[in-house]
């Protein structure tokens, strides 16, 4: 339990990935659940959206399954400390925070009539993730569509996002960037402006 943090708990597991069976990365959410599987890099920016996290001198061989329970999921940034913290001893590396010089894709809603077109007709599929060579798809909230996508863009997106009282069902062409962030915009109603400036940076170092 975590002092001040009412019922909150934090596990960890840690495996090698030569020896996991499980996928590279996954995600469970519940009110009060927050699970996140996949690299150290891809864990700590899953809590914590707004920063960018730069992993420095540690081999990327091991897979990492965090789960916090017993404390409001939409609000797991603001244990970030805590659980950071938590993974630093458990996986014996340090962290700091700097301010670094970054490019990312500023996120507007260019046309919100064309977004709420988007909404999920598929009731049963609560979310879902698909990756293709020509073509990506997703279903799910818009917070956890942004993260998705900044994998597929290989840049950090920031933005104010709306909140909507409804899940997506976006379908993007892949492997063109050009064409992706057309289709994005002109279909979706989304538009990334790539920028660059100066943003809070998660850095992780080996003890």
């Amino acid at each position: 339990m975590l002092k001040d943090k009412g019922d909150a708990k934090i596990e960890l597991v840690i495996e090698s990935k030569n020896h996991s069976t499980s996928k590279s990365s996954g995600t469970a959410d519940g009110e009060f659940l927050f699970q996140r599987l996949g690299n150290l890099k891809e864990v700590v920016e899953s809590f914590n959206p707004e920063k960018v996290v730069v992993i420095e001198s540690i081999p990327d061989r091991y897979h990492f399954n965090l789960k916090v329970t017993n404390y409001p999921s939409a609000q797991i940034s603001d244990l970030s400390e805590d659980i950071l913290n938590f993974m630093a001893e458990k996986a014996d590396f340090k962290w700091k925070i700097e301010n670094r010089k970054q490019s990312f894709y500023s996120l507007a809603v260019s046309d919100s009539y064309l977004l709420h077109q988007a909404k999920n007709v598929h009731p049963e599929i609560d979310q879902l993730s698909s990756t293709h060579p020509k073509r990506v798809r997703f279903i799910g909230s818009l917070d956890n569509f942004i993260l998705f996508l900044e994998k597929i863009v290989d840049t950090p997106i920031r933005g104010d996002v709306p909140k909507l009282d409804f899940k997506l069902d976006i379908e993007l062409p892949n492997g063109d960037m050009e064409a992706l962030l057309l289709a994005l915009k002109n279909t979706y109603g989304l538009s990334l402006t790539p920028e660059t400036g100066l943003n809070e940076a998660i850095v992780i170092t080996s003890n």
